[in-house]
């Protein structure tokens, strides 16, 4: 694995990172140790914008960069490794490497992402104030029996999201202006009738 430029972002400029890195380690605020997760950051068809993209398997973060953001802060597509990130002190190091280890290969998540109008049902999600109330609300609305791992709902942020459900044990959609995010629901077995 070879290593190419370091990046260090702060303050109000974190929050697209810190949202992406939020969907693959473990604690913000603690080392990385417990995790070697990476950013893979795309061109997207706007000049100089670059899509970012981070995944552990079971929950798919997304978020544009802006052309301005990207050129302020020398961010450029490929691999990133997260050396360092405080979600309370609002800041994130970036490291960009040739390779993850263990030959790695970012997953086509193009071919994951549902379409919003194949939904068959649309609601809305508040990521703060009375969590537990607004969870509750949520899965009640659901079509079907679905379990979400409440901690993948906290990891999106605060603000409203637009919800998107499609079936008992298919990924759910969340979108927050430019954040996008898919969420594998836990799996349940139903009871064999008798």
């Amino acid at each position: 694995m070879n290593f190419g430029k370091v990046v260090e972002v702060s303050g109000e400029d974190t929050e697209q990172l810190l949202y992406l890195a939020r969907a693959v380690l473990i604690d913000l605020d603690l080392p990385t140790k417990t995790a070697l997760k990476y950013l893979y950051f795309e061109p997207t068809e706007k000049e100089g914008e670059l899509l970012g993209i981070a995944t552990d398997g079971r929950q798919l973060h997304l978020t544009i960069l802006s052309a301005d953001f990207v050129n302020e802060h020398g961010l450029f597509a490929g691999y990133w490794k997260i050396i360092k990130a405080k979600q309370n002190k609002r800041y994130i190091w970036l490291i960009n490497i040739d390779k993850p280890e263990n030959d790695y290969v970012f997953p086509k998540y193009k071919k994951i992402i549902p379409n919003t109008e194949d939904a068959k049902y649309k609601t809305t999600f508040e990521g703060s104030g009375s969590f537990n109330m607004n969870l509750a609300i949520l899965l009640h609305g659901f079509p079907d029996v679905t379990a979400i791992n409440p901690d993948y709902l906290r990891l999106l942020g605060e603000g409203t999201w637009e919800v998107y459900w499609y079936e008992q044990n298919k990924a759910i959609k969340f979108i927050q202006d430019d954040k996008v995010a898919l969420i594998m629901p836990l799996q349940i077995e139903k009871e064999e009738e008798k």
